[in-house]
């Protein structure tokens, strides 16, 4: 437990070091806020994986989880384009075994045909959930605005415990593994 309060603790400083000193008093409120939450996968959604969407059954998934998040205010397509960029993630959890990788698009309304459009051409070898009722971002409401906070692992039960995408960064992806083995020496 006390390598896992380190890296933590690391984590929140390489977010802090990335801010002004003026922002970091309240990057180091949201931040404290978000993880003391419990982030919900609710059983609404769909998925889309080998070519169909289908209605997300989020009991099969692993407890530890790494979500990227993608909401309403951003361009879904512009994201969706980008997606390959998780592929290595998405090999690593699953050579791993001790956690999923869950992407969310929360779309509004206007843009979810467009999404699912996106998604069809696409056709990753992954799967990629939709917020089709909004119902993850509505259970999710702790989840603050500020898009570097839209990538986090969470534990066993669902508290946020690292912040950031380890894709494109070393250094990230070094301290991503050392939350990774601190939940699961647990």
């Amino acid at each position: 437990m006390g390598n896992l309060f380190k890296v933590i603790l690391t984590v929140s400083f390489v977010l802090l070091s990335l801010v002004s000193c003026g922002a970091r008093q309240e990057v180091r409120k949201v931040l404290s806020a978000f993880m003391d939450t419990e982030i919900v996968l609710p059983g609404d959604m769909e998925v889309y994986e080998d070519g169909t969407f289908s209605l997300a059954v989020m009991d099969s998934l692993r407890p530890v989880k790494m979500i990227i998040y993608y909401d309403s205010t951003e361009c879904s397509g512009c994201r969706i384009s980008h997606l390959i960029e998780l592929e290595a993630l998405y090999a690593d959890a699953s050579e791993d075994g001790r956690y999923d990788v869950v992407t969310v698009f929360s779309p509004g309304v206007e843009a979810l045909e467009e999404v699912r459009l996106q998604l069809a051409i696409q056709d990753f070898s992954f799967p990629v959930y939709i917020d089709t009722y909004g119902s993850f971002a509505e259970e999710n409401g702790s989840i603050p605005e500020d898009e570097r906070f839209h990538s986090f692992l969470t534990d066993r039960d669902g508290h946020p415990v690292f912040v950031g995408n380890p894709v494109g960064s070393e250094r990230l992806q070094c301290l991503f593994q050392e939350v990774l083995a601190g939940i699961h020496n647990q």
